[in-house]
């Protein structure tokens, strides 16, 4: 942060300057109101070492493989600037400037700029600056969030896969938790434009009014809007019944407000055990330096 610290204002013909500097040395700016990632120019202009390949400001380099991954000696880490921070264990990366932060477990990240947050386990990062903050998540992400010729606009893009699982016996609406644990829901991002493709099944499996063996398989398109409240707009554009045997049940995508995360709500006939299954593919673009 020293250098930072020595900064007084912009630089002449600059509206930017340094904030903050992360662990790994990755510079952040700022205009006066929102996080900026700085081009070349403003980069070195303020003495910062531009990293062309991944995009990012750097004051310095990242002791390889060594920085918080001393006590790790379950995760197995091979490249550049990858860090695993301590109480993450059972973890696989590969490549450049991927971060698996603490406290997880069973994770795997390979290309450049990957993050899986604190406390998310068993959980996969692919491409470049894919960000994990689900349990069991699969994530490929969308590249450098520099958006080329429109310098002044950043944007993460990425596509997640999730699976979601749940149980009704009778017709209370019930959301659907990752993996079934009953716990945890879809966590987004603000200032978001998140389009999903739902595929949902239903099993009965008994009950005094149901019929073992009777199924539903159904097809659910749409889009939700995360404003910088975590407010969230739905809009369903497409809904399919693929096969069934019997009813297909209710469902709709929803906002859990008591934790503010996004999930699929479920719904179906008293007295009727069914198991439910989501698979739902997340199309994600979230704004770095614009609010809705």
């Amino acid at each position: 942060m020293s250098a930072i610290k020595k900064i007084i204002g912009n630089l002449p013909n600059f509206t930017v300057k340094p904030k903050s500097i992360s662990e790994l040395g990755v510079v952040t700016f700022t205009d006066g109101t929102n996080d900026i990632i700085p081009n070349q120019l403003q980069c070195e202009a303020y003495g910062y070492t531009y990293e062309v390949l991944s995009g990012t400001c750097r004051i310095f380099q990242q002791n390889t493989n060594i920085d918080n991954n001393v006590n790790n000696t379950s995760n197995q880490i091979s490249g550049v600037n990858n860090i695993s921070r301590t109480g993450s264990n059972n973890s696989l990366i590969l490549g450049e400037n991927n971060v698996n932060y603490g406290r997880c477990r069973n994770n795997f990240i390979t290309g450049s700029r990957n993050e899986i947050e604190s406390n998310v386990n068993n959980a996969a990062a692919f491409g470049i600056n894919a960000s994990v903050i689900n349990n069991a998540a699969l994530a490929v992400g969308g590249g450098l969030n520099n958006i080329r010729g429109l310098s002044a606009f950043y944007a993460d893009r990425q596509m997640q896969v999730l699976q979601l699982s749940g149980y009704t016996t009778n017709n209370t609406a019930t959301k659907l938790t990752l993996n079934g644990n009953n716990v945890d829901y879809i966590q987004v991002k603000r200032n978001s434009i998140i389009g999903w493709e739902l595929f949902l099944t239903r099993l009965e499996v008994g009950g005094s009014s149901g019929t073992a063996g009777n199924f539903s398989y159904r097809l659910f398109q749409g889009c939700t809007v995360v404003d910088n409240s975590y407010d969230m707009t739905f809009t369903t554009g497409f809904t399919r019944n693929i096969a069934k045997s019997g009813v297909n049940g209710s469902f709709s995508m929803v906002k859990d407000d008591a934790s503010g995360q996004m999930t699929v709500q479920v719904t179906d006939r008293n007295n009727v055990n069914n198991i439910w299954n989501a698979i739902i593919y997340l199309h994600e673009l979230t704004s770095t330096n614009i609010t809705f």
